[in-house]
């Protein structure tokens, strides 16, 4: 048998994914470390929001940040080269800031363009 345990390590969404490899793979894993942890994505339960407030998110989620309302808008300004680009440099993303570059910026506006 295999003595050694794993460190699992994650950023951003990929800390979701390390969650669920320890939890799945509890005997080879001896901790987790999160970077830049995704919230939200844990799956939300409607039943757990009172009634009142189930209208609110639907118009919310279908119109506002739906891709064919105001979500489409909204995120076709917020994904500009500038906008990413200073996000990465001055919000603590990066400790070395030298590191965003052109080729970091295509990898990640890329997918979206």
């Amino acid at each position: 048998a295999n003595s050694h345990k794993w460190v699992v390590a994650g950023n951003s969404i990929g800390g979701l994914c390390s969650l669920g490899v320890a939890a799945r793979l509890k005997e080879q894993v001896r901790g987790i470390t999160l970077f830049n942890c995704a919230g939200g994505m844990t799956g939300f339960r409607y039943d757990e929001l009172p009634f009142i407030l189930r209208p609110i998110l639907y118009f919310i989620q279908k119109v506002v940040l739906s891709p064919n309302g105001y979500g489409g808008k909204f995120f076709e300004d917020f994904k500009t080269r500038e906008n990413v680009e200073s996000i990465l440099k001055n919000q603590g993303v990066y400790g070395d800031t030298t590191n965003v570059d052109e080729e970091l910026l295509e990898i990640l506006l890329g997918p979206s363009e």
